[in-house]
């Protein structure tokens, strides 16, 4: 993948002490949770502001990588990432601007930029299914979070969840038929499915999404595996904890893949399935981290003192796009995955 070096950055990491998480099977918790709440739709949700997580004297490892930035914008405004177009040579983000945020596509180098939603209010996120034909989204347009479709130009915009709870953080199954988000429309944050044709019959009231979450802890940030058949997100239990679980899409099977106290959220599958890289604020600051898929060599890969935040891997698996504030406002960033 061709990116342009206008700035480009070579950083290697001071060697890191990282430990090997130990991998546990968990039954789904089978606990009803009730109330509602709502909240403005945002770019991302952070855990709350803590002491550098001390990390517990378990199984040690020592990494070194090299990593090569590069910054793809310096606007004045905030940006957020998206997702990648499924040819690798578009990306989707947030921008923010008077009236709200909206949903931006554009080339890698900048060019082409365009406004996919410009609604008021706040349209973030953006996932684009496999085959190009749509894309997923979070707007409070109708006054509520709700998981909305469009297809690439924008146009024909529609509400798939219509839900009077939170519902955010879509996305798409590999085979597009299905996808998962993030719901408090039984009281606690959990992981819903959703079969796309149900969503779209104009009979459905919203009650088929399955729950595959059902306990009283945090859950949020779904992401499918690239075979389509586990789902990785993050769980916090207490404040300013938050770890890594993986599970079946029918909600069995359940492992931990990363210790609380690490503070691990936001992961994303690398397209082959053998990583998964996330966000964690262990050093006291969240960088981008990587990951084999059953938690093991767990690797820094950013060192700032900003927020480096919601990795995403491009379609090939040789980038991963993040944003960041590291030079002040919220900017896009690339950085090349180390062999």
């Amino acid at each position: 993948m061709l990116i342009p070096a206008r700035f480009e950055v070579h950083l290697r990491a001071p060697a890191l002490r990282v430990p090997l998480a130990a991998v546990s099977l968990l039954a789904a918790a089978m606990l009803t949770g009730c109330g509602s709440g709502e909240q403005e739709a945002e770019p991302e949700t952070l855990p709350e502001e803590t002491e550098e997580a001390h990390v517990p004297a378990m199984e040690q490892v020592q990494l070194d990588p090299v990593t090569t930035i590069r910054r793809l914008s310096d606007a004045e405004t905030d940006e957020f990432v998206g997702g990648w177009s499924p040819d690798g040579k578009r990306i989707l983000y947030a921008r923010r601007d008077p009236r709200g945020v909206d949903i931006h596509v554009r080339d890698l180098d900048g060019s082409n930029d365009r406004n996919l939603t410009d609604a008021t209010g706040a349209d973030t996120g953006g996932d684009w299914n496999r085959d190009g034909t749509k894309i997923l989204f979070t707007s409070n347009r109708s006054l509520r979070n709700n998981v909305w479709m469009m297809d690439p130009d924008g146009s024909n915009p529609i509400n798939l969840t219509n839900w009077t709870s939170r519902d955010w953080l879509p996305a798409w199954s590999p085979d597009g038929k299905s996808f998962a988000f993030t719901s408090n429309r039984r009281g606690s944050e959990d992981i819903y499915l959703v079969d796309l044709a149900v969503a779209l019959d104009p009979d459905s009231d919203g009650t088929e999404a399955l729950r595959l979450t059902e306990n009283q802890d945090y859950d949020a940030g779904p992401r499918f595996s690239p075979d389509g058949t586990r789902l990785a997100f993050h769980r916090s239990k207490a404040p300013s904890q938050f770890s890594i679980i993986v599970i079946n899409v029918d909600g069995t099977s359940e492992v931990e893949l990363t210790d609380p106290k690490l503070n691990t959220i936001y992961p994303d599958w690398s397209p082959d399935g053998t990583r998964i890289a996330y966000c964690s604020k262990q050093n006291g600051h969240f960088d981008i981290y990587m990951m084999n898929a059953d938690g093991t060599e767990q690797t820094r890969l950013t060192v700032d003192h900003g927020k480096d935040f919601l990795p995403r891997w491009s379609p090939d698996g040789r980038t991963i796009l993040f944003h960041s504030d590291r030079n002040g406002t919220e900017d896009l960033h690339l950085l090349d995955v180390p062999e």
